[in-house]
């Protein structure tokens, strides 16, 4: 029974229906606690009792919500109430591409707005395989182009809910079709077999095929034999539908391979090839205005010739396989189709643009994860900030601003970089000499003054009200003044209070060769650990000191690592290795 606008659900508040399907139903809503609007998707009573599909249900939304890239629809919570199961996801304001195919481009659209369609959701994809998880999915419907008031849209991949992991492929239903589409599915999850990211590659080429013809690779009324001609069709040449796009035939017919083996290594690979191949054929004999009603729209079917009749054997088999196709529900968007003249890679989700205050709160500073106010007030920095993205990546700069006059920049101030790396701004490390008041003791017993090496680093993380919190971490990695392997850190928030002054002349913060930070492996300190100090062994000024014995302390040790290195926290344990309350752990950031 569909829910009416002001009917509270698990906390929400419907403000009113998205769409419904054979999954349940979509609605918009309120967060019970939060000020901000979900698409809530509501399953169907009957899921609730299948104690199969609930264990797929509660897994798959785990693990989808521990995705977080630009081009994904983010998961955001899940439950039971009164009697169904529930998710929570992004809410996007757009529509899908399925849909923008029906209303603006019946018979294909422009190359150019697929091949960055195609980018941005093979960069999802990867990201989501990296992490050793499937979409199973890909298809036009799940491909959702958020309308924009300035800028261009973004361009996100939806439904990731689904989504299981790679090394479980063959667990938990009978076949992987279970929760595909015939229509782009891959020859192996047709037929049950195990499945790697290639089969999201092969969907999203049968994808690609469709947006730039208007249809599916394959298409017929009878289901069973669509899925005959994926296990044993030769791909066909988009060329024969749109002649001028002969330099794409091969880049698809390498990701329709029937085989995986053939496919190419990753999506990010074919759809690098895709825009090369475009590039070659010249974008410039591509573009064509399409006008047309809903009566001149032909289908596949009668535009193409029907492949050969299949055999008796294959027909049986996949009359057999679609029997136990699910019908996934899928946003549908209740207004017109997003109007898109051209297509460009997403900005970040939350950007940073325009002029920033940063006001640090020394009093709350920490040193090696341990209180250590600082003795100062709290105190303020001006920044001019600007965003920009490339296919793979968004970016930002920084350039400090005269503290007094905050329409020009500081005299000798340093620019700092950011990427956006799994929902927070990454600051890439600042090195550099800092002057000491007391660094070491002179000969007449008086402090001196020096100089030591420090590395600093931030991670910005947004939140509902637009503005950033963040904690500035300093790292000591020289000894002149003794405070080697230091680690002090204190918290800040970003405001965005203005655009930039117009007499700022902002560069560009794109850095072609400047990868995305990967999850690698490190030295992980990860759990509680016993260190034994034999302070027996301790050196003064090169003597022995034998005037203590061995002690032991347990330290609870939490570390993280990216593609440039490692960091880690500690918090000591008491004489029981009583573990420390969440709250009360170190604050720690990459680089």
């Amino acid at each position: 029974m569909a829910l009416l606008a002001g009917t509270e659900f698990a906390g929400y508040t419907i403000i009113r229906s998205i769409g419904a399907g054979g999954m349940g139903e979509v609605y918009l809503a309120e967060h019970p606690r939060l000020p901000r609007r979900d698409a809530l998707k509501i399953l169907p009573e009957a899921f609730t009792g299948n104690h199969e599909f609930r264990g797929r249900f509660v897994r798959e939304a785990d693990l989808a919500a521990g995705l977080w890239h630009p081009h994904i629809v983010g998961v955001h919570d899940r439950g039971e109430f009164d009697g169904r199961l529930w998710i929570a996801m992004d809410y996007v304001d757009g529509c899908d591409a399925s849909q923008l195919m029906r209303t603006r481009h019946p018979d294909g659209m422009p190359v150019t707005e697929v091949t960055t369609i195609v980018s941005a959701i093979a960069g999802a994809l990867d990201y989501a395989h990296q992490r050793g998880l499937l979409h199973r999915d890909v298809k036009p419907g799940n491909i959702l182009i958020e309308s924009a008031s300035s800028g261009p849209p973004r361009i996100t991949l939806s439904d990731f809910g689904i989504a299981r992991e790679i090394v479980d492929s063959a667990g938990l239903t009978a076949t992987n079709l279970t929760v595909g589409t015939v229509a782009y599915a891959a020859p192996e999850q047709l037929m049950g077999q195990s499945l790697d990211g290639r089969a999201d590659q092969y969907a999203l080429a049968a994808t690609t095929y469709h947006l730039l013809t208007g249809s599916a690779p394959f298409s017929n009324s009878n289901p069973a034999a669509v899925i005959g001609q994926h296990l044993t069709a030769t791909p066909p040449q988009l060329s024969a539908l749109r002649p001028q796009l002969a330099a794409l035939d091969e880049v698809l017919g390498k990701a329709l391979s029937k085989a995986p083996a053939d496919r190419f290594a990753t999506c990010a690979e074919f759809a690098s090839a895709l825009s090369q191949a475009e590039n070659d054929a010249g974008r410039s004999t591509v573009r064509r205005q399409v006008t047309a009603t809903p009566a001149a729209i032909q289908t596949q079917e009668n535009r193409r010739p029907r492949g050969r009749r299949r055999g008796v054997a294959i027909l049986a088999v996949a009359t057999v396989l679609i029997a136990t196709v699910v019908a996934m529900g899928t946003y549908i968007r209740n207004h017109p189709a997003t109007h898109i003249d051209e297509i460009h890679p997403m900005a970040a989700t939350a950007p940073l643009d325009g002029t920033f205050r940063f006001q640090y709160r020394p009093a709350q500073s920490t040193l090696m994860g341990s209180p250590h106010p600082l003795p100062y007030e709290d105190y303020e920095r001006w920044w001019a900030m600007r965003t920009s993205c490339n296919q793979s990546a968004c970016f930002a700069i920084g350039l400090p601003l005269d503290p007094e006059d905050h329409n020009r920049l500081q005299e000798n101030g340093t620019a700092t970089r950011f990427q956006f790396v799994d929902g927070n701004w990454h600051e890439s490390p600042r090195r550099k000499r800092d002057d000491m008041d007391a660094c070491s003791i002179g000969a007449d017993g008086t402090m001196e003054k020096g100089q030591d090496t420090t590395v600093t680093t931030s991670q910005l993380q947004p939140q509902s009200d637009g503005s950033f919190q963040s904690t500035v971490t300093m790292t000591v990695i020289t000894s002149e003044c003794g405070r080697q392997g230091g680690v002090f850190q204190t918290p800040f928030t970003a405001v965005r209070v203005a655009d930039n002054p117009p007499e700022i002349a902002m560069p560009d913060p794109i850095i072609d060769e400047l990868p995305t930070p990967e999850a690698v492996a490190g030295p992980v300190l990860a759990g509680s650990y016993q260190l034994t100090l034999n302070t027996g062994q301790t050196r003064s000024d090169g003597t022995f000191n034998h005037t203590s014995d061995v002690l032991r302390q347990w330290w609870a040790f939490r570390s993280r690592c990216t593609a440039s290195g490692c960091v880690a926290t500690a918090a000591a344990l008491d004489e029981a290795k009583t573990p420390p309350k969440p709250q009360d752990w170190p604050v720690f950031c990459d680089w």
